[in-house]
């Protein structure tokens, strides 16, 4: 099919070069070679005036369309560079995901929870023993204030921070990522993660950034939905940190 329309396009091209050169050598010869009714001289020279007028106009015209053609495949040449481009940077950016969803996992590994079990037997039930009075205005003096509280466990309850750095760094770099994502790939990469962290992994990272004071990492889990009503033994500090970190 591909070949036979090319080779109509040359067929067409082949009888409008022969059809304009037929045109010029009537046009010619009708200039130099009177006809027997042998018109008068001046109008043989303005016949031929105005078929080189539109010769003149007929090349204008197609080197305009020429270069109307040449800019238009440029642009789509252009075009296509940027999808590519595009679709590679989308193939990174999932790579790039798939590396920092696997880093999440070791994160809120069973190995790490039963470690904060192990370390701090508080987070497995009534929190609210120590956060009851914990209820200020300010939402940013909020998180100060549990942090103090947290630090103020004995070292029988103390929530273990090991792993502080990568987990702060980690999270950072999921926040870039997402800011660099488009709106359809940042959802998709929101749900995966939400659907990785359950219940017991989010009450464990937000209790380790709580015991840090490290709203930053806060905010990140608030823009990636990681809700904090899971912190359902306090509703009220939940609805508050909530508030404070609310999802995009």
């Amino acid at each position: 099919m591909r070949k036979r329309s090319k080779r109509q396009h040359i067929l067409l091209v082949f009888l409008l070069s022969v059809a304009v050169l037929a045109l010029w050598v009537v046009a010619y010869f009708y200039v130099r070679h009177p006809v027997p009714w042998y018109p008068k001289q001046h109008h043989r020279l303005e016949v031929w005036a105005n078929i080189g007028s539109a010769f003149t106009t007929f090349a204008t015209l197609a080197s305009s369309l020429g270069l109307v053609a040449l800019i238009w495949t440029i642009w789509v040449q252009i075009d296509q560079l940027k999808t590519i481009e595009e679709g590679q940077r989308d193939t990174a950016k999932q790579a790039h995901f798939l590396m920092l969803e696997k880093r999440v996992g070791e994160v809120i590994g069973d190995s790490e929870i039963n470690y904060l079990k192990k370390r701090c037997p508080h987070a497995n039930y009534k929190l609210d023993h120590w956060f009851q009075n914990v209820l200020p205005e300010a939402d940013l003096d909020l998180t100060q204030e549990l942090f103090r509280r947290l630090g103020e466990l004995p070292a029988i309850n103390t929530v273990p921070v090991h792993d502080g750095f990568r987990r702060r760094k980690l999270f950072r770099a999921i926040k870039n990522l997402l800011d660099d994502c488009s709106p359809f790939q940042k959802n998709l990469f929101k749900d995966s993660l939400n659907a990785q962290i359950h219940d017991e992994a989010a009450r464990m990272l937000i209790l380790k950034s709580l015991a840090e004071n490290d709203t930053e990492t806060l905010a990140v889990f608030g823009r990636l939905g990681i809700q904090f009503s899971v912190l359902n033994e306090i509703p009220e500090i939940a609805r508050r940190l909530t508030r404070a970190f609310p999802e995009e």
